[in-house]
């Protein structure tokens, strides 16, 4: 089932954060999804914002802290 939420979206090297609502598909084979509590951004966020990140635009960044996992989530 999809979950809509909201995120700091950047869509490009120097361009400003834009909180955006977004959906998130259904995960994928070898794929979990977990509930996060808080996320953050951290300088390397800001860098990669201000350089341009190694992967396509628009993109999510930041850091996220799960409210609970369990060692297989991990294999």
């Amino acid at each position: 089932m999809s979950i809509a939420g909201r995120a700091a979206v950047v869509h490009g090297a120097g361009a400003p954060f834009e909180i955006t609502d977004v959906v998130v598909g259904d995960p994928g084979p070898g794929q979990v999804r977990v509930r996060l509590v808080a996320t953050g951004l951290c300088h390397s966020d800001l860098a990669l914002k201000e350089a341009g990140a190694p992967f396509p635009m628009p993109g999510i960044l930041g850091h996220g802290e799960p409210a609970s996992s369990s060692p297989s989530a991990a294999t």
